[in-house]
């Protein structure tokens, strides 16, 4: 693992430990949807433990583009922290998310594409610095994430695994279907 990736990873942690204990209810915005995605009573979707505990979460999902622009066949990449439920949670907030439209000039994710799908949970006091950092944070994750597809694209498959691994063990499954059949 390289020492830059290393060092991002560690200031992922350390930003995702630091937004703990910020008190309820959550709010959960998704930085690819087309609208932020905010619950109406604030319980809906965040795990039990993480409302017991004031724990917030980051959720990256990887999904296909649909004929409406919604996502669908989406996956688990990045979760942190783990083992909390944020993963499942962040799953069953998928039916109805839709792919931003671009700013004019720009044409919309083309259907069958992927796109990556940062899900924040925050607490709703510091809800605003919560979810500033942890944006900080996943622009940090899908950055490493996409240089993981670019090294599947063009071959690199020992050095997208080395990656797979810094980022977290459910990129894995990424690599492994696109690298099946290369070295």
């Amino acid at each position: 693992m390289s020492t830059i990736l290393a060092f991002r990873l560690t200031v992922s942690a350390a930003l995702l430990a630091l937004l703990s204990g910020c008190g309820t209810p959550e709010q959960v915005v998704g930085a690819n949807w087309a609208e932020a995605r905010q619950t109406p009573t604030g319980h809906e979707f965040t795990p039990k433990p993480a409302l017991r505990h004031d724990i917030a979460g980051l959720v990256i999902l990887r999904c296909s583009v649909g004929q409406d622009q919604t996502a669908t066949d989406c996956h688990v990449i990045y979760e942190n922290p783990r083992n909390v439920g944020f993963a499942e949670s962040a799953l069953k907030m998928t039916p109805g998310m839709r792919a931003r439209i671009p700013a004019p000039g720009f044409a919309p994710p083309k259907v069958g594409t992927y796109t990556l799908n940062p899900v924040f949970f925050c607490p709703a006091v510091g809800t605003e610095t919560c979810k500033a950092e942890l944006k900080i944070v996943a622009h940090h994750v899908t950055e490493e994430i996409r240089a993981v597809g670019r090294m599947i694209d063009i071959g690199q498959c020992v050095s997208a695994r080395r990656a797979a691994e810094g980022v977290g063990p459910d990129l894995a499954s990424v690599v492994a279907a696109g690298c099946a059949g290369k070295p």
